[in-house]
C-alpha cells in the first residue's frame, strides 16, 4: 500500500466516530493491517492492534483522512 509508514495520521472508525490515529507498526504492508494509538476527544489515548484498512469507512477498520473542498477564501481586506 504506497503511503503506509509509521508516523502517518489516519481515521480509525469506533462507535460511528471518525478518530483521529498515527500509525505506529505497519505490521503487513500490501494489506494495510497496522497498529495505531487513538487520539480520542472523550476518553484520551487508546491503542489498536492489528487494524485492518477500509476504503470506505467502516466500524474497527482504518481509512485515509477524508479530504476536504475548501473554500475560495479572498486574499482582499474586508471593506466597512
Amino acid at each position: 500500500m504506497t503511503g503506509l509508514i509509521e508516523g502517518r495520521i489516519v481515521h480509525y472508525v469506533r462507535n460511528n466516530d471518525h478518530v483521529p490515529a498515527i500509525v505506529v507498526k505497519v505490521e503487513n504492508k500490501e494489506e494495510g493491517v497496522v497498529n495505531l494509538q487513538l487520539f480520542e476527544d472523550y476518553n484520551g489515548i487508546s491503542y489498536v492492534l492489528s487494524a485492518g484498512y477500509s476504503e470506505e469507512p467502516t466500524e474497527e477498520t482504518w481509512h485515509w483522512i477524508e479530504q476536504e473542498e475548501t473554500a475560495e477564501v479572498s486574499q482582499d481586506p474586508p471593506t466597512t
